[in-house]
């Protein structure tokens, strides 16, 4: 009986040592051994996208021909012949837009611009070497002209005095935050007709366009 009584306390004992006791917080895991994990809300709320750093990132989205001909000028109207998209430093997702007065007929008064997300960012300098009146814009053409890696704008401009229609052609140099021209050095270009021509002599004759 001693015996019996010995063997039923030092079973009780060993029961309570053990720690194994039912646990109503613990997760159950259909019969896998795999935890369960809690998410964190703060972890949630803070999460980032894996994709927005690079839509961040992303270049800008160059318009069409078709946006850039259909972009609102105010009372000028858009010359689409003459109007191209310009998707370069430093104007990227952007348009070359050529407007003129919308009551001259063939097309005249034309003015040049760089429009960006539909707006006016810049005005092309001297243009048409300083005419105002009677001038439009017959060609246009975008290169690296003087392999510098930026590419420069070459205008052809037609104009008419009361001595009959002349050229006023530009040469318009990326400097890499601008176009600018020089209307001296455009004065020898009044003989060329077409872009081409135009970039032919220029790169010939790099000293007097493209100062160092």
């Amino acid at each position: 009986m001693r015996k019996l009584t010995f063997i039923f306390l030092f079973a009780l004992v060993l029961s309570a040592c053990s720690g194994e006791t039912p646990d109503a917080n613990r997760a159950e895991n259909n019969g896998t051994n795999k935890p369960i994990t809690l998410a964190n809300n703060n972890e949630a709320a803070n999460e980032v996208p894996a994709n927005a750093t690079a839509n961040a990132n992303a270049a800008p989205i160059a318009p069409t021909r078709a946006e850039c001909q259909a972009i609102e000028t105010g009372d000028d109207a858009v010359l689409k012949t003459q109007t191209y998209v310009l998707d370069f430093e430093p104007f990227k997702a952007s348009c070359f837009v050529t407007t003129y007065n919308a009551d001259t007929d063939p097309p005249m008064e034309a003015k040049m611009a760089v429009y960006h997300d539909g707006q006016k960012v810049f005005d092309l300098p001297g243009q048409f070497n300083g005419s105002t009146m009677g001038c439009t814009v017959d060609g246009v053409a975008f290169g690296d002209i003087n392999n510098d890696g930026k590419k420069d704008i070459v205008v052809i401009g037609k104009c008419i005095s009361n001595t009959g229609p002349y050229n006023e052609n530009m040469i318009y140099v990326n400097d890499g935050q601008k176009f600018t021209t020089d209307e001296g050095a455009n004065s020898v270009l009044v003989d060329y007709d077409n872009a081409k021509d135009v970039i032919d002599f220029a790169k010939k004759n790099p000293n007097i366009f493209f100062k160092k």
